[in-house]
Parts: C-alpha cells; structure tokens; sequence
C-alpha cells in the first residue's frame, strides 16, 4: 500500500523539475494537480490542501475548466506551498522574505571564534534580533576532550555558559561549576 504523500513535500521535490516550471508559468494547474497526483498525493488531499472541492479539481486536471482568479491561485500556491515567482504572482507570506534594504548580507570572517560571534550578533541586531543566534554555535564548534561539540566562543571567561536555549540544554562546560 502507497504511503499518503503532503503535497507540499511533493511540490518541494518538484520545484526545479522542468515540466513543473513549465506548468506553473503557464498557470495550467490541472498539469500541476495531475504531477502531484502522478506522485502518490490523493485528489482528496489535493482538494482540501488548495481549498477546492474535489469536482472541481478533476474539472481541472480533466481540462473541463482552467483556473482564473487570482485568488484561487493564491490559495492553491498557500496551500500546495507553491512559491509565488513560478505562478507569476506575489511572493507568499510564508515564503523567506529578502532582507530589508540597507542590511548587506556578510560573510564569516576566517580567523578566531570571537570574531565570528561578533558578526552573527551584529547582523543579528541589524536583523531584528533571534533569527541568526541559531546558526552561531553551529558554525563555532570544537570538539572537547570528551567526545562533545562544545561552541568555544559561546561560553564566558569563568567557563559559564552563554545565554541562549541550545547553549544552556546543553549542561555545564568542562571546567565549569555549576
């Protein structure tokens, strides 16, 4: 028996398939409903997941009628997590947004720990704040002599751990007294 598939890991599989691409520019969504079909997702979850009845998605993918509102392709591209670019409509809310203009995208500097820390906070902060702390100890990590990933930057001079809820799950640093 073929497991149910989520659409929108279906569409995450297919967004650089051709003939998807080709489909989405030509806004033909019986083609889309019929891949996704084509892929193991039932026509019930395709119905419900872009907020159509099941009869007028088999009109679609049956070619008895084409989808015209701009509406209704913005609940399918929701729905289905198709992004907005390949329907040629607004990118979707849920979609990652650019970030705001004035804010450079920077790269790690090479060198010491500190300093890498020092440039995911500052463009942390320039952020809006919370969005980059998670990827700082993912990027300054050491082994310790016990075998565990230790971000060697992220601790206080007295061995204290840094504020921060992946530091702190973590439990003390060697060295430290808790």
């Amino acid at each position: 028996m073929k497991r149910a598939q989520y659409p929108g890991h279906v569409v995450a599989g297919l967004l650089y398939d051709a003939r998807f691409a080709d489909a989405c520019a030509g806004r033909d969504m019986g083609a889309v409903f019929r891949m996704l079909n084509h892929r193991g997702v039932s026509t019930r979850r395709l119905a419900e997941s872009a907020g159509i009845s099941q009869g007028r998605l088999y009109d679609y993918m049956n070619g008895k009628s084409r989808v015209e509102k701009l509406s209704v392709f913005e609940e399918i591209a929701d729905g289905l997590r198709i992004p907005g670019r390949l329907l040629g409509i607004a990118s979707r809310p849920w979609e990652p947004q650019p970030p705001p203009s004035g804010i450079e995208a920077q790269t790690a500097p090479a060198g010491d720990d500190v300093s890498v820390v020092t440039t995911f906070r500052e463009a942390d902060k320039a952020a809006g704040g919370g969005r980059l702390y998670q990827a700082v100890p993912h990027h300054s990590t050491r082994r310790s002599p016990g075998g565990s990933s230790i971000p060697k930057a992220m601790s206080k001079p007295s061995g204290e751990a840094a504020a921060g809820p992946d530091i702190a799950a973590r439990g003390p640093t060697p060295g430290s007294a808790r």
